[in-house]
């Protein structure tokens, strides 16, 4: 009586195993994604950079890709019990990290680091686009640090 469990189970229990395997990838994808989004918004493109730089395509892209992959993957390889598993899972979590590192990084490379006005509009200095040595000179003004 208490063994046998009745129609009205948890939708868990009807969920085949890969598929449970691969939301819970796809849950901890988008919270770590959310998680590396908070520092991008509020530090290297604060306020309305983030949509006129082209902060938000850039990491709906990234996001996008890393975030659908490794859950995907998780969804065609997983299969419990099965030898080597483990292995299989830290190497799509090793290959998701370095996706995501990647892209941060390109982030970060793109980042506005000044808005100068020239003779009609504001244009968006990167600092990718910052020419090297052009920092050493601006030292005696204050803005030697990108």
């Amino acid at each position: 009586m208490g063994l046998v469990r009745d129609r009205e189970t948890p939708a868990t229990f009807l969920m085949p195993p890969r598929v449970r395997a691969a939301l819970i990838h796809l849950a901890l994808s988008a919270t770590i994604a959310a998680l590396v989004f908070l520092p991008l918004y509020f530090f290297w493109y604060p306020d309305v950079l983030f949509e006129s730089a082209g902060g938000r395509d850039l990491f709906q892209l990234i996001v996008s890709v890393d975030v659908t992959i490794g859950p995907l993957i998780t969804l065609i390889i997983f299969v419990p019990r099965k030898w080597g598993l483990m292995f299989d899972l830290v190497v799509i979590a090793i290959l998701q990290t370095a996706a995501l590192s990647y892209g941060v990084w390109v982030l970060f490379e793109s980042r506005p680091v000044y808005v100068a006005y020239v003779v009609d509009r504001f244009e968006l200095v990167r600092a990718s686009g910052f020419p090297d040595g052009e920092l050493e000179k601006a030292h005696a003004a204050g803005y030697d640090r990108l």
